[in-house]
């Protein structure tokens, strides 16, 4: 068995993979305002995070809607945000 993880590609603008990093942070943080960081809630957290993203991947018609995200939390300042998973290889375009 390998232990290599599937690389998927995917092309978007930069702007809109900005915008979208910032609307899951942003979505996450109106969602969960008191955040005690630990390894339940980050599981929570990514969790939403996905179901979220399957859900806006419905319904907008952007690629960058479906490129898969994951969480990041730092514990000791209680902060969270959202970037690119590592399984993700981008060709960022122009806007």
């Amino acid at each position: 068995m390998s232990d290599e993880t599937t690389m998927v590609e995917y092309t978007v603008s930069r702007f809109h993979l900005e915008s979208a990093l910032n609307h899951y942070r942003d979505t996450l943080i109106i969602k969960y305002p008191s955040r005690f960081i630990t390894p339940a809630f980050k599981e929570t957290c990514q969790n939403f995070l996905n179901e979220y993203q399957v859900s806006q991947s419905k319904r907008e018609t952007n690629p960058v809607w479906r490129v898969p995200v994951k969480l990041l939390c730092e514990a000791r300042t209680s902060n969270i945000d959202v970037t690119v998973a590592d399984n993700v290889k981008l060709n960022l375009i122009a806007p």
